[in-house]
């Protein structure tokens, strides 16, 4: 088995699989057994995109200065992974399907898929990285780091599948057509209360999809509420900056942002998502 330490090793790696690297602003990006496609793919993914996600991430969590370096290993589709997969869920206590963040070792982890683009799960990955080197490890709650990922991949991916893809997702569901289904639907308390490791225990990726699905829709809600001054821009900077590091505090400083009773807060955040369209914007 190949332990996820020395998957992480770029030189014990290249003694027993073809690793190609290069500097892509504060990325330092390697493609692992890629095919020549696959390579393409990689030179695709630009310093033009991956600045405007820093200092897109920087504005948010409220910080300046140089962005420090970032690690991405990109596995290729003929990458002996199966056991090396099996070394990192054991690892890091829990599952993964096509990325994780690997916080210990400043590095993501992103394979090759013929459904998603490579592109737009480095991006998703990317966004939890950054979150965790510019805020020091603030541990903002997981709904939240997935609505910034998720609309993240939805809005910077454009050139590829992504953005399709991500259509695709939505108007398979009933809110291409303005709502969401009670089944589909979580309020914003559940969100901020999602018990991560009760759901990685039991291998309960649906329901981890599904919060970071709903993350999209409650970051897109709060690109807008208030109307006249959106708190998506603040949340990020104030939650850090007013050491607000459980749920309850997070719920409680949501409502104060917003000026909403709890009940009435989630009644907005429900009407909102019963009548949106695919979000745009955020």
């Amino acid at each position: 088995m190949i332990a996820v330490r020395r998957i992480l090793l770029i030189p014990r790696l290249r003694l027993r699989m073809k690793v190609i690297g290069r500097q892509v602003g504060y990325l330092r990006l390697y493609g692992v057994e890629c095919s020549e496609h696959e390579t393409e793919q990689l030179r695709n993914i630009t310093g033009e995109n991956l600045d405007r996600l820093g200092s897109a991430m920087q504005k948010y969590v409220g910080v300046g200065g140089r962005i420090p370096f970032i690690r991405a290993l990109c596995f290729g589709r003929s990458a002996p992974l199966t056991d090396a997969r099996i070394g990192i869920d054991s690892w890091m206590a829990r599952p993964f399907s096509q990325g994780c963040w690997v916080s210990e070792m400043r590095s993501a982890i992103a394979l090759f898929s013929g459904e998603i683009s490579i592109e737009r799960v480095l991006t998703h990955e990317l966004v939890h990285g950054l979150l965790d080197v510019l805020s020091n490890g603030f541990p903002y709650p997981i709904a939240i780091q997935e609505g910034f990922a998720r609309v993240a991949e939805y809005f910077l991916c454009h050139d590829s599948l992504s953005v399709n893809r991500a259509k695709d997702e939505l108007e398979k569901t009933p809110q291409a057509t303005s709502s969401l289904t009670d089944a589909q639907f979580m309020s914003i308390r559940d969100l901020l209360f999602f018990d991560t490791d009760k759901h990685w225990s039991s291998r309960d990726m649906l329901s981890f999809v599904r919060m970071t699905h709903m993350g999209f829709w409650m970051n897109s809600f709060c690109a807008r509420c208030p109307p006249d001054r959106p708190i998506l821009g603040r949340i990020l900077r104030e939650l850090r900056l007013g050491q607000h590091t459980n749920p309850a505090d997070v719920y409680s400083w949501l409502q104060g942002a917003l000026r909403m009773n709890a009940s009435d807060l989630e009644d907005a955040f429900r009407a909102y998502c019963m009548t949106a369209k695919v979000p745009r914007g955020g």
